[in-house]
């Protein structure tokens, strides 16, 4: 009897110490997803040898230490965790952070050591892009010999060697590494580095203007006035600065033979970029003209990837459908506490194009996909009806409580009191008494960590708000920065739930560039600037800065990813890539909106 007694109470005390261990691990990792860094070294390091968490405190430890900038704790955390965890489930997971520290403390040896072992080659392609893009001919050179068969260590090695000033010998084995390999874009992309002192940037826009006589009409086109009038704006500083960018306006009209005609004139052939044109039938023959003629073409509003798809001398100037999925996903699974997602969508582009790629971004990440839906404003309603059911919480307040409950925004009701026996308890003045209860709405499910709503419809974002707004399991919601016109939403509740939003178009108000430019703005306009005015200044003074630094081939500086000069957007553009990879995720937070996603890297890096 007594050893059952003795096992039994080892039993409860092995019990116990899970159970504590457990509120420990989950206490480290909110330290975690609040960025708390610190604090979440302090709180998994004592649990590094605990049998169910330590390998999972282990691997939080490391990251945690990396985002403290102590990188070779970070790495000593990591080998720790392989040697002691040999079978942990996200070993290749610890093998890419282990690849992106070495390459942080420049130890390429090892970094590339651990690359050539990924199964991934867009993971590789993507560390070499960030990491050896910028770093010089010698350096690639020497990790090449080590490593002969890392195709894509030859691709960097290939882009750095036509852009250096190399010897006789090296030029010669570059040429034979380009020829000898399929590398066939490599040869192809070889743009010349082409200097001006003056550039010429052609725009081709849909300013439908008739003459004067019929001004009116370039008046209700206010969008395009406003993208060339900061077009405009951004040549005139940037001739301040000495760096003398020549703009030519052109009227596409909207119309594929009106483009053909303005093609045909000889002196846009002597441009040096295109800015536009905006829409699908003289992007078509925009696009011929620019590969044609070895011309730069940039669209300053679209974020459809299908304008430089046939044409590597196209650019957007915002990310793509897919490059704002992958980096939203890159953030969202980078914060997650839980396993599971689900994605709802409407059913038409790019909503779809998003849905689709965000999905096989996240699973790539290790979170489960447990709904891919369409939803329309009926559907949204049962869909939600689905996985939330609704409980009603008896509270012993007072009227004043109950009225500051309310004023938080709870949703406090009232109801008449009965006894045991049912009879209505009524109060001594013979009214019915009453008491306090709160409607909580809850999710049928332990492991969703986010609901992702690819949806411009003011009515089913509201329907997707609204059912998590009472949400104790504290599910996320990840939406797009449509939502912040609509007139359902409630600033406020955005902000209480943390939801978050892909905002290509976010721009920090409280930037002092902005700040210098909106005052400029004002000064000479007379007015606030708007969004397209943003996105026309914001072109053409990046493309001016890239090509007075870079020549008429501004890719030429794609190698170099701290070279991207912006005042409101941010830009990132991988060497061979058409689209900004700068993706913002935004939040309210103490009534401001506000970037989440800082750095814009995998938020770990």
């Amino acid at each position: 009897m007594r050893v059952f007694l003795s096992l039994f109470c080892l039993s409860l005390a092995t019990l116990s110490w899970t159970q504590s261990a457990q509120q420990k691990f989950l206490e480290a990792k909110q330290a975690y997803s609040s960025r708390n860094f610190a604090q979440a070294v302090a709180d998994f390091t004592p649990l590094v040898a605990d049998q169910t968490f330590g390998a999972y405190a282990t691997f939080y430890l490391a990251l945690s230490k990396h985002k403290l900038g102590d990188h070779k704790g970070a790495l000593d955390a990591f080998g720790q965790l392989q040697i002691k965890h040999p079978a942990f489930k996200q070993m290749e997971e610890v093998n890419f952070w282990r690849a992106y520290l070495y390459f942080t403390v420049a130890d390429y040896v090892n970094g590339v050591q651990l690359a050539t072992s990924f199964p991934d080659v867009e993971t590789r392609r993507t560390l070499y892009a960030e990491f050896l893009s910028n770093q010089p001919y010698a350096t690639l050179r020497e990790l090449h010999n080590r490593f002969p068969a890392d195709a894509e260590l030859v691709t960097a090695l290939a882009y750095t060697g036509v852009r250096t000033d190399l010897s006789d010998q090296e030029r010669t084995f570059i040429s034979s590494l380009i020829t000898t390999t399929d590398l066939p874009s490599i040869a192809g992309d070889n743009f010349p580095v082409i200097k001006k002192e003056r550039y010429t940037v052609a725009a081709l826009l849909p300013f439908m203007f008739d003459g004067v006589e019929n001004a009116d009409r370039v008046m209700r086109n206010t969008l395009v006035m406003d993208l060339y009038q900061g077009m405009c704006l951004a040549a005139d500083w940037l001739a301040q600065e000495g760096k003398h960018v020549d703009l030519l306006p052109y009227d596409t009209r909207k119309d594929k033979e009106q483009t053909v005609q303005i093609l045909n004139d000889n002196g846009i052939k002597n441009a040096d970029l295109i800015v536009g044109p905006l829409f699908p039938e003289p992007i078509e023959v925009v696009n011929e003209f620019s590969k044609q003629h070895r011309i730069n073409v940039i669209n300053p509003v679209t974020s459809n990837g299908k304008f430089f798809e046939s044409n590597n001398l196209a650019f957007i100037h915002k990310p793509s459908y897919k490059t704002m999925a992958r980096k939203a996903a890159e953030y969202m699974a980078a914060t997650a506490r839980r396993s599971e997602v689900m994605i709802y969508f409407e059913n038409k582009s790019p909503d779809r194009e998003l849905a689709e790629e965000y999905t096989q971004a996240i699973q790539e990440m290790g979170l489960r996909v447990t709904k891919f839906e369409p939803v329309d404003v009926v559907e949204s309603r049962k869909i939600l009806a689905r996985f939330t059911h609704q409980i009603e919480q008896t509270l012993g307040i007072t009227d004043e409580e109950a009225a500051l409950l309310k004023y938080k925004g709870r949703l406090i009701r009232t109801r008449s009191k009965y006894d045991a026996a049912g009879k209505l308890i009524l109060r001594p003045d013979g009214t019915p008494d009453i008491e306090y209860y709160e409607l909580i709405f809850t999710l049928n499910t332990d492991s969703l960590d986010h609901i992702f709503a690819a949806t411009r419809s003011n009515v089913i974002a509201n329907n997707f708000v609204g059912a998590l707004e009472f949400n104790p399991d504290s599910v996320r919601l990840l939406g797009l920065s449509d939502w912040l016109d609509f007139t359902m939403l409630d600033y406020k509740q955005l902000e209480r739930q943390r939801v978050s939003l892909i905002h290509p178009d976010f721009v920090d108000k409280n930037n002092p560039f902005y700040q210098e430019f909106q005052r400029r703005f004002e000064a000479r306009f007379k007015r606030m600037p708007s969004t397209f005015h943003l996105l026309g200044f914001e072109t053409v003074w990046w493309a001016g800065h890239m090509m007075h630094a870079h020549g008429k081939y501004f890719q030429n500086g794609f190698f170099n990813k701290n070279d991207f000069p912006s005042v409101f957007y941010g830009h990132e553009f991988l060497p061979g890539g058409n689209d900004n990879q700068r993706v913002p995720v935004v939040q309210f937070q103490d009534k401001q909106l506000k970037e989440v996603n800082i750095s814009n890297e995998s938020n770990d890096k």
